[in-house]
């Protein structure tokens, strides 16, 4: 006479995991098949997910929580009473969504801020970096959901980022990309005569890298007043024969789309008289 099956004598599964769950038991003597049925503690009953011959099976959860298992082994005579798993796994489903990234589009200071949306289920949002097109460094890895940068030279800079937990980690964002372009540096150099006499006369500078156009400052000390007197793309202006005297001192800024940079002056002031006899 055949009867029932014992039941299987251990059931094993991990602790953790991050969806794939496989679980084994012990063959039990006489029996054919196993039915397997699997419950989140606390949330759900039990529900069937194996019946087979085998004497394990890798069960994909697909949600995040503790579950528990429990298998009995069956014949033609019926089927033994069900072992339940001593403890449960506890499944990390890693977060399905991608944030929604922030950055802005073109920068002139070289300072930004990146952002992004927070994604259900993460606890960590790993930040990553591109310079000029090259590879991917990252540059944070936390629960924030911004990062501030600073320092940034000209050049194009790529971010992307994506949503994790301790069960992995969600695709990549689409990558948003910031042109810095800073404004030039000031001219190295400012020449200006240092005394002239009823002459047209000229202020020269140094060109600066990435410049488009260069503002001549004049302030004039004998009457308290500082302005611009000249807008050129030349690295030299012309400024006109004085009419009285004056003392003065001139500077001169670089600028571009970007901006303009501070005023480097000249090395000396110019001190003018009008046309005539040299008093």
């Amino acid at each position: 006479m055949l009867f029932p099956p014992p039941t299987p004598a251990s059931i094993t599964i991990p602790a953790t995991s991050s969806g794939t769950v496989v679980v084994s038991w012990a063959a039990s003597a006489t029996a054919t098949s196993y039915t397997l049925q699997h419950a989140d503690y606390g949330v759900t009953g039990w529900s069937n997910v194996y019946s087979g011959s085998a004497t394990s099976y890798t069960q994909h959860e697909t949600v995040t929580g503790a579950w528990i298992y429990q298998v009995q082994a069956c014949n033609a005579s019926g089927c033994s009473a069900f072992l339940v798993s001593s403890g449960g796994t506890l499944v990390t489903i890693p977060p399905a969504s991608t944030p929604s990234l922030s950055v802005p589009a073109s920068n002139h200071s070289g300072s930004y801020a990146v952002s992004w949306g927070s994604v259900g289920g993460a606890t960590s949002y790993p930040l990553q970096e591109q310079v000029n097109g090259g590879g991917w460094s990252t540059i944070q890895s936390s629960s924030a959901t911004s990062l501030a940068i600073g320092g940034k030279g000209n050049g194009s800079y790529g971010y992307r980022v994506q949503a994790c937990n301790v069960g992995g980690c969600g695709p990549w964002s689409a990558t948003g990309t910031v042109a810095v372009t800073l404004p030039p540096a000031p001219p190295s150099t400012v020449t200006a005569p240092s005394y002239v006499h009823g002459v047209t006369y000229y202020v020269t500078w140094s060109a600066s890298a990435g410049a488009t156009s260069y503002n001549v400052q004049k302030t004039n000390y004998s009457l308290g007043t500082t302005t611009i007197v000249a807008t050129t793309s030349a690295t030299s202006a012309t400024m006109p024969g004085p009419r009285s005297s004056e003392s003065l001192l001139y500077a001169v800024q670089a600028c571009s789309a970007a901006g303009c940079s501070a005023f480097t002056n000249a090395g000396n002031g110019t001190q003018t008289d009008p046309p005539g006899p040299i008093q």
